[in-house]
C-alpha cells in the first residue's frame, strides 16, 4: 500500500518482478491508448489529457530506467532488459555511472561494517553479562 524506492530480491525474483513491471506499462499504455482514440469525445480528452498521458508513458516505461542494479558484485552491474534498446541502455550507462559517483559499492560495505561492528560489541556484551 504505497511506494517503494528499493526492491531487495535473488536474482529470479528480480527478474520477474522487473518482467512484471515491463509488462503492465506495455499492457496499461496500450489500453490507455485504445480508449483515448475510441471516437471524438475519447480524442478531445486525450487532448487535455496530453501532458498527463506522457508523464505517465514516462513512469511505466522501463527504458526510462535501463534495469536494475545487481547488488553484491564488487563493481557495479546494471541488468538490462534483452529487449532493450538505444534509450534503455543509455539510461542503464547513466544509472552505472551514478553508481559510481555515488560509490553505492562503498556505502552499502561501509553500512555493512558498522552493522558487523555492532553486533560484535553486542555479543560482547551479552558475554560479559552472562
Amino acid at each position: 500500500m504505497g511506494g517503494c524506492d528499493v526492491a531487495v530480491t535473488d536474482g529470479f525474483s528480480g527478474n520477474l518482478l522487473l518482467k512484471l513491471y515491463e509488462g503492465m506499462g506495455k499492457f496499461f499504455s496500450g489500453e490507455l491508448k485504445t480508449m483515448l482514440t475510441d471516437g471524438f469525445s475519447a480524442k478531445i480528452a486525450a487532448a487535455i489529457l496530453l501532458n498527463k498521458i506522457k508523464a505517465f508513458k514516462k513512469r511505466v516505461d522501463y527504458s526510462e530506467y535501463g534495469g536494475a542494479p545487481m547488488l553484491g558484485a564488487a563493481k557495479p552491474v546494471i541488468k538490462a532488459h534483452g529487449s532493450s534498446k538505444e534509450k534503455a541502455f543509455y539510461n542503464a550507462i547513466r544509472q552505472a555511472k551514478q553508481y559510481v559517483e555515488n560509490d553505492v559499492g562503498g556505502e552499502i560495505s561501509a553500512a555493512l561494517e558498522i552493522l558487523r561492528t555492532q553486533k560484535a560489541q553486542a555479543s560482547a556484551e551479552a558475554l560479559a553479562q552472562s
